[in-house]
């Protein structure tokens, strides 16, 4: 069941849907996502990926990120609230903005566990706006961002648990090469901001982030790009050049390459 704007003269930047097998799902959303498992288990395929998951399970999955769920033993069931990247931005904001840098730049889909009491108020929430709030779009909006509040919560907390098992040094490393000036710098520039040598930043930077240097940066270029692409008019060619690309179509092909699709489609909301 999937729930959005009521009339043309109401705006809804949060929706959510139940997903079971009864409801197959495959699809490349320009939303936020956030699905939590709330009876049985499930394979859910993302980037090429396969994982099971189980009860308590949710993932912070970015817009156009292509994904699926099947069959795993038995039924499963799926709550999964959605918003727009203007909506959580504008959420976030209140509380810490760093928390968004966190989310865009972290390269890998967001996978939390939660307990079975969190996971009861979610699905109290739920009912609440089906039984009694599914005919007031603004009640509705209410109660859908106070779950996105409840969701950023419990981002926030593996945040902190994130930096909590990363050295000192690493997490002065990664705050510096999320600042958009150091975007452009190459390969070379980057070791050269830390006493490693190549290989031992490598080996270093895999074992704690599971993502090789490249790979990451590669991940904030594209990030940084998607936000000034939703929310700036600048020319393709010249966010092109402020992420490290001074050939268009290179970045076009490594945008789709990473959002599955183009950078104009992006901008205008999957539209060429």
């Amino acid at each position: 069941m999937l729930y959005r704007n009521y009339s043309k003269d109401y705006w809804m930047d949060c929706t959510f849907m139940i997903i079971s097998n009864e409801l197959p799902y495959h699809k490349i959303s320009d939303y936020w996502e956030f699905p939590i498992i709330y009876e049985g288990s499930v394979l859910h395929k993302i980037n090429g990926r396969e994982e099971k998951l189980e009860v308590g399970d949710c993932y912070l999955i970015p817009p156009n990120t292509d994904h699926s769920y099947s069959l795993c033993e038995g039924k499963y069931s799926i709550i999964n609230i959605m918003i727009t990247d203007t909506g959580l931005q504008d959420l976030i904001s209140v509380l810490n903005p760093s928390i968004y840098e966190y989310i865009t730049g972290y390269n890998s889909n967001i996978k939390l566990s939660l307990s079975n009491n969190a996971v009861d108020d979610f699905l109290k929430t739920v009912y609440k706006i089906q039984n009694s709030y599914h005919d007031n779009p603004e009640t509705f909006n209410v109660f859908l961002k106070l779950m996105w509040m409840d969701a950023i919560k419990h981002i926030y907390q593996h945040q902190l648990n994130t930096k909590a098992t990363y050295p000192s040094w690493l997490n002065n490393f990664l705050t510096t090469i999320k600042s958009p000036q150091n975007l452009t710098l190459n390969v070379d520039e980057l070791y050269q901001l830390t006493h490693f040598s190549h290989s031992h930043l490598n080996k270093l930077f895999k074992r704690y982030t599971g993502q090789t240097l490249k790979n990451y940066m590669l991940h904030l270029k594209m990030n940084h790009a998607a936000k000034l692409l939703q929310t700036t008019n600048r020319k393709i060619l010249d966010i092109a050049v402020e992420v490290g690309y001074s050939s268009l179509s290179h970045f076009n092909e490594v945008f789709k390459s990473t959002y599955h699709t183009t950078p104009t489609a992006y901008r205008n909301g999957g539209r060429e």
